[in-house]
């Protein structure tokens, strides 16, 4: 189907890592789903903070803008595992101030990933 070669294709330009821009569809009680271009990401709850979350519908909700990294993605069934936590500048900051960490998303990934190499 047409679909299913959009998301293929963009499947094959993510990589695990990645930083992108989504915007999240749904909550549920395991987590958030974002979209992402054509295909929907599952941020879960353990990604989403450092800091325990109680009450998701505190943190997002439908229709945010949010910024994630890839932390999975499984090529042959279309799905991709988001994390902001590892976009976090300290921990907690999603809970205390999610703006912030979108703001410094991509120097916060770029440390992320200095980390990962050392």
């Amino acid at each position: 189907s047409n679909r299913r070669a959009v998301v293929e294709a963009q499947m094959s330009d993510l990589s695990r890592g990645d930083l992108i821009s989504g915007v999240v569809l749904a909550l549920k009680p395991y987590g958030a789903f974002v979209q992402v271009g054509g295909m929907s990401g599952l941020l879960h709850i353990s990604q989403i903070s450092y800091d325990r979350i109680d009450d998701l519908e505190k943190v997002l909700a439908p229709g945010d803008q949010v910024k994630c990294m890839i932390i999975d993605h499984d090529k042959v069934n279309g799905r991709i595992a988001l994390s902001t936590k590892t976009l976090e500048p300290e921990p907690g900051d999603m809970l205390k101030d999610p703006k912030k960490v979108f703001e410094m998303a991509e120097q916060t990934a770029a440390n992320y990933h200095e980390r990962m190499e050392a």
